[in-house]
């Protein structure tokens, strides 16, 4: 999506309505290697907050930290990615996040592409708020005829087996 800019601004333009829309007061927005950190930055930036981001692996050199971006110990946090799939990637990174004190419990995605990971966070005390649902989506694509009903029905199986 960062490609388009156009797109990527409408994009970011919905995070920052549903994050507007959650009453939830936190000092800034985390996103997460790779896809989520640019949609982390223009989120951030939408809403002046602070911008941290996570890394895959510390860095070898400077500071070697796995976690950039400056924010005091209990800090409240919002997370940002663009899909969920199993939840471990963001589960991940709120460990790196705890690991210097900060506090996360809630996140938003664009896509869920509905394999658990939502009620996987939400086991482990996180709340995320989907966008949208790859059911959803992949609907809409059927309805407006951009996938036929034979690609729509091995999608939802795909869907309804690994969930």
């Amino acid at each position: 999506v960062p490609s388009y800019p156009s797109l990527f601004n409408d994009v970011a333009d919905i995070y920052v309505e549903n994050i507007r829309s959650m009453d939830y007061n936190f000092y800034g927005i985390v996103g997460i290697a790779t896809a989520g950190i640019p949609l982390a930055t223009l989120i951030a930036y939408k809403l002046n907050k602070p911008l941290i981001y996570v890394r895959k692996e510390s860095k070898s050199h400077g500071t070697k930290r796995d976690v950039e971006g400056i924010f005091d110990k209990n800090s409240r946090l919002l997370i940002i990615d663009d899909v969920i799939t199993t939840g471990s990637s963001i589960y991940n990174a709120i460990l790196k996040i705890r690991k210097y004190g900060g506090i996360v419990d809630r996140g938003v995605v664009l896509i869920d592409r509905e394999q658990n990971g939502i009620k996987f966070l939400r086991e482990n005390g996180i709340h995320v708020n989907a966008i949208i649902k790859t059911s959803y989506l992949f609907k809409v694509l059927l309805e407006n005829k951009c996938i036929s009903c034979k690609e729509y029905k091995k999608i939802v199986k795909y869907i309804s087996d690994t969930s």
